[in-house]
């Protein structure tokens, strides 16, 4: 009896199981993996991805969704003429993700296109075309024989490359190698000479484009004519390379809330321009650390009484024991009134928040007209 009751009970066990199982299917018959379309494509919006904001225009790079209805089984997308890698779209009925590619379009058509197995469909988009971007030499003092790299952005987009691009010297080509997406290296010629000029051309950069060399523009100061401290002529242990003549550098150990005076000076203007607009001009130098110690704006470098921030985002500043042309505007550095203003007294001051070590040095303040 035992034995009879057990076996019911196994198949009734076994019935429910089966039913329960039977209710999981019929639950998910209805599901919608959104990965077929039943017709021609339509597109209705250009949104931002998990914003769902509506956009018209877009740069290279960007994700994007295009929003509609049968978006499934894609041939192809093209955005203005250029066409996207498949592999690289995330596709479903009612939704495209894709990137805006970083490539320059032959032919602007503001619209992008996509054609599937059933049909095509087009809407508009205004795709941003970044401008060619040249910064200048990383170390526009750079002496003659030097490797130097000519530093900007967009370079791959306008095809600088070793085949195509040309950059000369008073008429003479230049060589040039490493080309990237940002730098190029070029050696400096061994006749090159201050207030000169580098001129870069290439096919798709519709006018060349000149790259200043030691350009002077206004100095603030000889070096040469101080015996302050920290003013050095190059021939101490562990200086960097004089570029110019003699500089500033401050090396060593120091405690925190030392208050280590660098430089500090009264001087005059003698171009009236400078004075009345300085709006139009750049404060320049060229800066050294050793790549032990890059400097922060923890460090409180101030340019009369203004602290130094190096790229306006608080980004240490590591110059890997070479010399970097640092650029800000004048505006920034020199304040309009006071003590400080232009013309009237120069303070270079350095003052560490923290106890550390120092090994940097700044050459060639100087004012040049943008």
């Amino acid at each position: 009896m035992k034995n009879y009751v057990k076996k019911y009970l196994f198949l009734f066990l076994i019935a429910i199981f089966i039913i329960s199982c039977s209710d999981v299917v019929t639950y998910n018959d209805n599901w919608d993996d959104e990965l077929t379309s039943y017709g021609p494509p339509s597109i209705t919006d250009i949104t931002i991805p998990f914003d769902n904001t509506s956009v018209s225009t877009a740069e290279f790079d960007d994700m994007i969704n295009v929003i509609g209805d049968n978006l499934t089984d894609v041939k192809s997308i093209t955005i203005n003429d250029i066409e996207l890698d498949l592999t690289t779209i995330y596709a479903t009925r009612h939704k495209i993700t894709l990137a805006i590619p970083r490539e320059i379009p032959q032919q602007v058509t503001n619209k992008v296109t996509v054609i599937t197995k059933l049909g095509e469909a087009s809407h508009p988009i205004s795709v941003t075309i970044p401008e060619i971007k040249i910064e200048g030499l990383y170390n526009e003092f750079a002496l003659p024989g030097e490797t130097v790299q000519i530093i900007g952005s967009n370079f791959d987009l306008y095809n600088l490359n070793e085949e195509e691009t040309v950059i000369s010297y008073n008429g003479e080509d230049v060589v040039a190698t490493n080309f990237t997406s940002n730098t190029i290296d070029i050696v400096i010629p061994t006749n090159a000479i201050s207030n000169s000029k580098f001129v870069l051309s290439s096919p798709k950069v519709v006018n060349p484009i000149d790259i200043s060399y030691r350009n002077e523009g206004y100095i603030l100061f000889n070096f040469d004519n101080y015996s302050d401290k920290y003013v050095t002529d190059g021939s101490n242990e562990g200086d960097p390379v004089a570029l110019n003549g003699s500089f500033i550098r401050m090396a060593g150990s120091f405690s925190a809330w030392s208050y280590n005076n660098l430089f500090a000076k009264n001087y005059s203007i003698t171009d009236q321009d400078i004075l009345d607009n300085p709006q139009d001009y750049y404060f320049i130098f060229e800066a050294y650390t050793s790549s032990s110690q890059p400097i922060s704006i923890d460090d409180q470098i101030k340019f009369n009484n203004n602290t130094w921030d190096p790229y306006g985002n608080s980004t240490p500043l590591n110059t890997y024991d070479t010399w970097r042309t640092m650029k800000t505007e004048v505006v920034d550095m020199f304040p309009d009134s006071g003590t400080y203003a232009l013309g009237k007294r120069f303070f270079l001051l350095c003052q560490p928040k923290s106890a550390r070590s120092f090994d940097f040095s700044m050459a060639n303040f100087r004012f040049v007209k943008k």
